[in-house]
């Protein structure tokens, strides 16, 4: 395999700030081309595992989201953290795939925060994706959620993420899944620490004025819901009611993960390399899955 490639490019409409993306496989059209768009609090090492098994298949194109990982603070000192918007997020991922050339994705995958990222880019650019595959998503938030996020934030900046980085890790997986995979947990938890309170700040805002429900309505109006599937891990909390419902108004495909919480791709690794095998249209066996 060819070594990855990667690079930054500043975001036009702000330019201080750059996007850090890296690329693994061509992009000159021999492969399909997909793209994976992170969870709250990590970079693109999320899917380290995951490109490993499917980069015989696919292109992938990975980035971190504003000001995570290797994607840089703002260069502005007066820039504001606490302003950024879903839609923001997904103009984002459009300034990456127009810099790398690229005119059409096979598929987007989308984690958490970055599940509403790709079913909003998919909303909003139907020319530039044939598939996305919207993992984890909240439907919409509440006055609940903001505050516990207000705290998150608060206890963030007191503390630093690294403090919140084990509670994370807490919610995503049951102990008896961190007690027998070590290593797995150990690299998340380094991965969620390294992010900067900036970036969990910026991130959240963007969740504190999520709703999806006017993008799957325009969706399902559009009768474009075939081209999205929304996968929820069954003990996520609410996520698999908020993601079904979704799913339902969108008049798209829902999968539930058995046994699985908030990291579907890292807890049932198998279980989604499948369901990304049959949304693709490429055999499981050949992408190791």
């Amino acid at each position: 395999m060819a070594q990855p490639v990667s690079g930054s490019v500043p975001l036009p409409s702000t330019p201080s700030v750059s996007i850090y993306y890296v690329v693994n496989g061509p992009l000159d059209g021999s492969k399909p081309i997909i793209a994976l768009s992170n969870s709250l609090a990590a970079s693109t090492s999320l899917w380290d595992e995951f490109v490993s098994e499917i980069q015989s298949q696919f292109s992938v194109i990975r980035y971190d989201a504003r000001f995570h990982g290797n994607s840089p603070l703002s260069t502005d000192p007066e820039y504001d953290y606490s302003k950024l918007t879903m839609d923001d997020l997904a103009e984002d991922l459009l300034v990456v795939i127009d810099h790398l050339k690229v005119d059409k994705l096979h598929g987007l995958i989308g984690l958490s925060i970055g599940a509403g990222v790709a079913l909003v880019f998919g909303s909003k650019w139907p020319n530039r994706v044939d598939h996305v595959v919207v993992v984890g998503t909240k439907a919409a938030t509440d006055d609940t959620v903001n505050a516990t996020f207000d705290q998150r934030i608060a206890l963030a900046k007191e503390h630093g993420v690294p403090y919140l980085a084990g509670q994370s890790i807490s919610r995503w997986f049951p102990q008896e899944w961190i007690d027998t995979h070590a290593r797995e947990a150990t690299a998340l938890l380094s991965i969620v620490a390294r992010q900067p309170v900036e970036a969990y700040t910026a991130s959240v805002a963007a969740l504190k004025g999520l709703d999806l429900f006017p993008t799957v309505e325009k969706i399902g109006a559009a009768g474009d819901g075939g081209r999205f599937v929304f996968v929820a891990g069954e003990n996520d909390g609410t996520i698999p009611q908020e993601s079904e419902k979704l799913a339902s108004i969108a008049q798209s495909k829902f999968i539930m993960v058995p046994d699985t919480g908030h990291i579907v791709h890292i807890e049932s690794p198998e279980r989604f390399g499948e369901i990304v095998s049959s949304v693709l249209s490429i055999s499981a066996k050949n992408n190791g899955a």
